[in-house]
């Protein structure tokens, strides 16, 4: 979690979900760290020609394949399925699996292409009996349709950047940090050091930005949306249809399958 503070990376998730999971990790990593690591699972296919792609846990590109195992969502093992999927004449349909707080900026816009393409060509469609916010949306949205249990949690939709100041700690304990930079952006938020005004607004600037670009995709995506669903808040799935975040209550995985099954039908007549 302090790396995370310090390095004021860009987010796209849940912010309770993600510190919860950083504690998590922290008490079985060093055990995890020292097995060998794995290659990428193939894609599950039913007998009805459904592959199921599960992508759950916190979205992180660059992890490696064991990273999995701690509960973590890699976006390129998440590629390496999708584009499998696309491929294989035995899969008919595709179902994305969401149980996810989101995750980090680098690698979901990309991804999220990706999906759009594998959706315009078999049918592709979201479901969650869990979490799918944040990043998690940004996903969900190309698909042609995102099904929720009522007890999941949808929504988060908008950027966040921490910053910890502990300047006033550093100077109760006669610490003084000298940063000396090239511009007056370059060593922002170095630890024991306060933001500038200017830098504090660039900060901000970049988050209105990627804020913006994730508002116009789901806007694409899910035509009709308020703005006011879209302030980072979440909501239950029983509360999600009725601001257009999802598109049907279900009760499991199986009844949206038989919603996918249908849409196969529909496609094959």
């Amino acid at each position: 979690m302090k790396a995370i503070l310090e390095t004021q990376e860009l987010l796209l998730i849940e912010p309770r979900r993600w510190f919860a999971k950083l504690s998590e990790v922290q008490a079985d990593i060093f055990s995890d760290l020292f097995e060998d690591d794995e290659e990428d699972e193939g894609v599950e296919v039913d007998g009805d020609g459904i592959a199921t792609i599960q992508i759950h846990g916190p979205i992180v590109a660059g992890l490696p394949a064991f990273a999995s195992k701690l509960g973590f969502a890699r976006p390129e093992s998440i590629r390496t399925q999708l584009e499998g999927a696309a491929t294989n004449p035995a899969v008919k349909g595709i179902l994305l699996d969401f149980n996810s707080p989101g995750g980090t900026v680098t690698g979901t816009p990309e991804l999220a292409s990706l999906i759009e393409d594998v959706a315009a060509t078999k049918p592709t469609i979201s479901f969650t009996s869990g979490l799918c916010c944040s990043a998690a949306y940004w996903l969900a949205a190309p698909t042609r349709a995102i099904l929720a249990t009522p007890s999941a949690e949808v929504g988060s939709i908008g950027v966040y950047v921490a910053h910890q100041d502990v300047s006033a700690m550093a100077k109760a304990m006669g610490i003084i940090v000298n940063v000396f930079r090239s511009g007056k952006f370059k060593g922002a938020g170095v630890p024991g050091t306060s933001l500038s005004e200017a830098q504090a607004a660039e900060i901000q600037a970049k988050v209105d930005s990627l804020a913006e670009v994730f508002k116009e995709h789901v806007k694409k995506h899910r035509p009709g949306m308020d703005d006011e669903t879209m302030q980072g808040q979440t909501f239950m799935g029983y509360q999600s249809a009725g601001v257009k975040l999802v598109d049907e209550m279900v009760r499991d995985s199986n009844e949206a399958k038989k919603i996918l099954l249908a849409l196969l039908t529909d496609k094959a007549a």
